[in-house]
């Protein structure tokens, strides 16, 4: 599971170039992850964020951080050569997992009810008909598969309508830096950057398929390699 702080692009396409080469898989969530990759240097409360997504990974597990490009090849395959330590055993039987939630934007509120594990109850709030409907708080982000680095959702939702959404960036560690993609100015490097967004985007939505076709677009310009077909989480 990749763990991507803002202003890491070059990182990132560097552990998905090494990830595809090793055949790794990006898992879909948590608990289907056996390896949690921090890519760049977040900032604390992105750090606290990530530190939830790794106390939700079961065992055998392992934690890499890549904060340049060039580090990406050693650190996974250090990593992999973790997961494989006899000592997992052990460490698992040591291990106090419990499900966490962490407040990110104050979107959950002091005062709903919880049902177990910490999900929040829905409660009543007025539609646009004028009617009392079950409103839900919820957060997404901000470690997703090909979510936006660091971005979080607050959203409140009746049904399948989404009533209200608000948005922010947990940032990374010290100042802003340049952008990867506008590092040069050159058509070929613009055209990857539009498809490697295109392609998030599109995995996001669902869209497996057509993500697929829009990272391997963006291979031939040589700023990454495609997830190989069929390995797209569902």
């Amino acid at each position: 599971m990749l763990a991507v702080a803002p202003g890491a692009t070059a990182a990132r396409l560097a552990v998905e170039r090494e990830l595809t080469a090793l055949g790794g898989v990006v898992a879909v969530s948590a608990a289907d992850a056996d390896l949690l990759i921090i890519i760049g240097e977040p900032g604390a409360e992105l750090a606290d964020a990530h530190e939830d997504v790794w106390r939700q990974l079961p065992g055998p597990r392992a934690r890499a951080h890549v904060v340049r490009p060039d580090e990406a090849r050693t650190v996974l395959a250090a990593a992999t050569t973790q997961l494989c330590d006899p000592r997992q055993a052990q460490q698992a039987g040591q291990r106090h997992d419990e499900w966490q939630t962490t407040d990110l934007g104050g979107a959950h509120g002091d005062d709903g009810m919880q049902m177990p594990g910490g999900l929040m109850m829905a409660d009543r709030s007025p539609d646009r008909d004028g009617l009392g409907l079950d409103a839900l708080r919820v957060s997404w982000g901000p470690v997703l598969v090909d979510w936006p680095a660091g971005l979080v959702m607050n959203l409140t939702l009746q049904g399948d309508l989404v009533q209200q959404a608000e948005a922010r960036v947990l940032p990374a560690a010290g100042s802003p830096a340049e952008s990867f993609w506008d590092a040069g100015a050159s058509a070929q490097r613009h055209a990857a950057a539009h498809l490697d967004s295109l392609g998030r985007l599109l995995s996001v939505a669902g869209w497996q398929g057509m993500a697929h076709r829009g990272y391997a677009d963006c291979a031939t310009t040589s700023w990454r390699t495609p997830r190989p077909a069929g390995r797209w989480p569902n």
